[in-house]
């Protein structure tokens, strides 16, 4: 560093969306650790570095998660979300529970979104297909692709396209 730089880090969870979606401007980002200074927004992107002015630099580490979740629907949310990377999960799983929280939870918003209701005895990999074929996601043979399915599902929930909602 040049000594006449100030460091200051950006620490967090990997990729954290939600986070992202709250602080959605460049004042939101910094407001609160740098005021009245110039603005940068990082995005997701870890190991930059950027000279912020007034004689500061900011370095954007990767996040760190810890290893083992007591409760596994802590790792199932942190999967949601998109602080797990969909890349070592399995993405249809993951968008079947999540699809089976918002129907015990949210079942208005996924009616509201996707013009859909499922039925009470519908099992969790049932509604992922049911999403696809109303969407018109299918593969060779009119099967339902569940794993577009489930990619389109999880962005548009990380996008905030299913409105507020709340995992805990």
């Amino acid at each position: 560093f040049d000594d006449s730089l100030v460091p200051l880090v950006v620490l967090g969870l990997a990729a954290t969306p939600w986070l992202l979606r709250a602080l959605s401007t460049p004042e939101d980002v910094m407001s609160f650790a740098v005021p009245y200074l110039r603005i940068f927004f990082l995005g997701t992107i870890p190991n930059l570095m950027f000279n912020i002015g007034s004689g500061i630099e900011l370095l954007d580490t990767p996040g760190v998660l810890w290893p083992k979740f007591d409760d596994p629907d802590v790792g199932l949310r942190l999967a949601f979300i998109g602080s797990v990377k969909d890349t070592i999960l399995d993405i249809e799983l993951i968008a079947a529970r999540f699809l089976t929280v918002m129907n015990e939870n949210y079942h208005d918003r996924l009616k509201e979104r996707y013009k859909l209701e499922f039925p009470a005895d519908c099992e969790e990999f049932e509604r992922l297909e049911m999403l696809a074929k109303k969407r018109g996601m299918l593969i060779s043979g009119g099967e339902p692709d569940t794993e577009r399915a489930a990619v389109m599902l999880l962005d548009e929930y990380r996008a905030g396209k299913l409105g507020r909602i709340t995992l805990e």
